[in-house]
């Protein structure tokens, strides 16, 4: 006899649903809202159902828009990305090799800006992040608005 699935099953086939959602959801409603008339635009509710934009993008866009000089442009962008990251990549893994001092702490930081990278690297780029908090907060309050 076969036992049904655990519920667990069911929550991590939901959680795995809205995560599909929230990726392709965007890309979807552009797709939906590039059938709306002419009067529409991206906005709902759509207002009529029409390959206006198309006809308009093939029969006025393209002419006027180079859009193989862009194509090359990112095609070369892509390519320079990709080297540098598999070199920067390839370095890294070659310095985790050797157990060198501080590799362990550089690991971890490695890993936590991959993880949470606006926390991580926020206080490193404000203005004056070592600041102690008093100073902070008198610098704060001189530059706070005196006329409301």
């Amino acid at each position: 006899m076969r036992e049904g699935r655990p519920g667990s099953f069911y929550w991590l086939a939901a959680l795995f649903a809205l995560f599909v959602l929230f990726l392709y959801g965007p890309m979807i409603t552009i797709v939906l809202l590039s059938f709306q008339g002419p009067d529409g635009g991206l906005t709902f509710p759509i207002n009529g159902v029409s390959s206006h934009w198309f006809s308009k993008l093939w029969l006025d866009g393209l002419p006027n828009v180079d859009i193989w000089s862009a194509f090359a442009r990112s095609a070369r962008l892509g390519l320079v990305v990709m080297v540098l990251t598999v070199l920067l990549s390839l370095l890294a893994g070659l310095a985790y090799r050797k157990h060198f001092f501080g590799s362990d702490t550089l690991f971890f930081v490695v890993i936590a800006s991959l993880i949470m990278p606006s926390l991580a690297s926020a206080p490193l780029l404000q203005k004056n992040a070592f600041d102690s908090p008093e100073r902070s907060a008198k610098r704060a309050a001189s530059s706070a608005w005196s006329g409301w």
